[in-house]
């Protein structure tokens, strides 16, 4: 795994950069804002599926963009689920893929609560889990599987699953990540 460095956050917060990950040198990462929300519901419609993520949730939660200039590029969003920390949304435009952008984004997400436990539910797709490599990497372990995970979400809000359409019948896996967990930091 590639080494990592501690940098600042926009707003002097503290963040971990992968270094020698693919173009992480243009990549910054900063707290949602308003001018985002139009690319980060464009990424979030094609990844997730149109409706799951409304750009008034992005607003009401704890988010992450990670942008290379002005453009967002990836967005994380960070819930408190009690005493436990989740990341239900992890989205990274196609064009950035498999560049440490989704890395840098939840190592950010990781280094606001190091002292917390975490979940994390990853879509299963076909046999894959297709953010299984990532949350492996910052440290997450799978769990368990859920059957239906999204079912109830997609009839009360309406979402159509870019994978399996309306309603989304997909399983999810569960991840989890304890505060010993080291990840790539």
């Amino acid at each position: 795994m590639p080494p990592s460095m501690t940098g600042k956050l926009d707003g002097g917060e503290p963040c971990v950069f992968v270094a020698g990950a693919a173009e992480a040198s243009s990549i910054t990462i900063e707290a949602c804002s308003p001018d985002d929300r139009a690319d980060l519901q464009r990424m979030a419609d094609h990844a997730l599926g149109v409706g799951f993520l409304e750009a008034t949730r992005i607003a009401a939660q704890s988010g992450l963009v990670a942008k290379t200039g002005s453009k967002a590029v990836g967005l994380l969003v960070i819930e408190s689920a009690g005493d436990v920390m989740s990341l239900p949304v992890i989205v990274v435009d196609a064009a950035y893929r498999r560049r440490g952008v989704g890395q840098l984004l939840g190592l950010a997400a990781l280094s606001r609560h190091p002292d917390q436990e975490w979940i994390s539910a990853a879509w299963i797709s076909g046999a894959e889990i297709p953010a299984d490599r990532l949350l492996r990497r910052i440290g997450f372990a799978p769990s368990h599987r859920v059957r239906d995970y999204w079912l109830e979400d997609s009839l009360r809000r309406g979402f159509t699953c870019p994978l399996c359409g309306h309603p989304c019948r997909c399983d999810a896996m569960i991840y989890r990540r304890h505060p010993d967990a080291s990840g790539s930091r």
